[in-house]
């Protein structure tokens, strides 16, 4: 069980499966992990046009913490289009 405090490694992979690693806290907003990929240089800002961050085919809202959709210590969420074909 995560604690607010609990310190988790979480990592966000692209469409083109490469997997970037961040820390994050439980109580931390998806918005805070959405700031990690913008500061990344394995995630462009330019490729972050038009996407989402997806946990098991959900979007991720931004306002939202990481305990709000039970992600936990090694999770893999998913940067992909935000747009469904």
């Amino acid at each position: 069980m995560l604690t607010e405090n609990s310190t988790i490694i979480l990592f966000i992979k692209n469409e083109k499966g490469i997997a970037m690693p961040i820390y994050v806290h439980s109580n931390d907003t998806i918005q805070s992990i959405w700031s990690e990929c913008t500061f990344s240089t394995v995630i462009t800002g330019n490729s972050l046009k038009g996407k989402a961050l997806f946990f098991k085919d959900t979007v991720l809202e931004r306002n939202k913490c990481v305990s709000d959709y039970q992600i936990s210590r090694g999770s893999v969420i998913y940067l992909k289009s935000a747009v469904s074909t």
